[in-house]
């Protein structure tokens, strides 16, 4: 047998630990492959209702985004749920205003699939950048038994205080959708477009299940193109991360266990997970996540996260948030 140099062992070795992880079975909230020699601590982020936990790596595991061809999105999968869901988990509500929830359809002007795609890409959705000021969206194309697509959407604005519901709003959303699909008659603007008020987050989440994260059915198959998508300034990004050591994480999941158990339901089924899985992602009320944090020995709750709790905004910098405690 002739002898291996050692770049040829690292080389098979490396490969063989890309194959256990391409093996390792994926679990829903949770990646399995985690490497136990690895120093570095563990990662949390934290989003308004999601608490992440990135356990440390020898390496990057994420394979990259498939490229995207022409006709090759023809189904919203259980992984395009759970994206959604987590969009929405980790959006920072408390910087935007109430949201108005928006469904339309133009069945009685036979429509093709493609053309009304159209109509609310190229047409639509620009009229709405004009008339909301600072727009903040995420919409979903949901195809119907009936054969004719309809569109689902969620619409903030940077501005909070601004009221979206108000019939101001309504009248120009209203003729912005008249004017895409070309008719003004008092058909489509009743019955072809529903504008509404979304009040709290409980109606909010409840509306993104039935709407936005439903799965399609065998006739949803038939409709070719991009099922949702958010505006480029959604902001679904953590409020603050830190970092865990090994002693702190192993407190930290025995508090957490505790109060998913108490939870009951998925959340228990979440917290038998988190004993063989290192890469999690939980989703609670911010004032859980903080008290979970808070129970916890050791662990620093940042200022950003209290003063994003208690004032919505994020901290600008040190400077600012010297001055805002120095002032409280």
């Amino acid at each position: 047998m002739e002898p291996r140099d050692q770049s040829t062992t690292r080389l098979d070795n490396r490969q063989l630990s890309n194959q256990r992880q391409e093996a390792s079975d994926g679990t829903e909230g949770a990646s399995p492959w985690y490497n136990p020699h690895n120093g570095l601590g563990y990662r949390i982020d934290i989003y308004e209702n999601e608490l992440h936990v990135v356990a440390p790596k020898r390496q990057n595991t994420d394979s990259p985004p498939p490229k995207r061809r022409k006709g090759d999105i023809t189904r919203f999968s259980k992984k395009s749920r759970l994206r959604v869901l987590r969009k929405f988990n980790q959006l920072r509500t408390k910087q935007l205003s109430d949201p108005i929830f928006i469904s339309f359809a133009a069945k009685h002007r036979g429509f093709s699939h493609e053309k009304f795609q159209e109509c609310f890409r190229r047409s639509f959705l620009p009229k709405l950048k004009k008339i909301i000021p600072n727009l903040v969206y995420a919409w979903r194309l949901e195809p119907h038994r009936d054969g004719y697509p309809h569109y689902h959407m969620f619409a903030w604005s940077w501005d909070k205080d601004r009221k979206l519901s108000s019939q101001y709003y309504k009248r120009q959303i209203r003729d912005a959708f008249s004017e895409s699909i070309g008719d003004f008659s008092l058909p489509a603007r009743r019955y072809g477009i529903d504008i509404e008020k979304i009040h709290n987050k409980r109606k909010a989440f409840s509306y993104i299940s039935k709407y936005l994260a439903k799965e399609d059915d065998p006739t949803g198959s038939e409709i070719e193109g991009r099922r949702w998508a958010t505006s480029t300034n959604f902001p679904a990004v953590p409020i603050t991360s830190f970092t865990l050591s090994r002693n702190q994480y192993a407190e930290f999941e025995k508090i957490a266990k505790k109060l998913l158990r108490a939870k009951g339901g998925r959340y228990k089924k979440l917290a038998e997970q988190m004993e063989d899985f290192n890469d999690v992602f939980i989703w609670l009320d911010l004032d859980e996540i903080i008290w979970l944090l808070k129970s916890c020995p050791g662990v620093y709750i940042d200022h950003k996260l209290e003063f994003y709790h208690r004032s919505g905004q994020l901290v600008p910098d040190d400077q600012f948030f010297e001055e805002y405690s120095a002032y409280m």
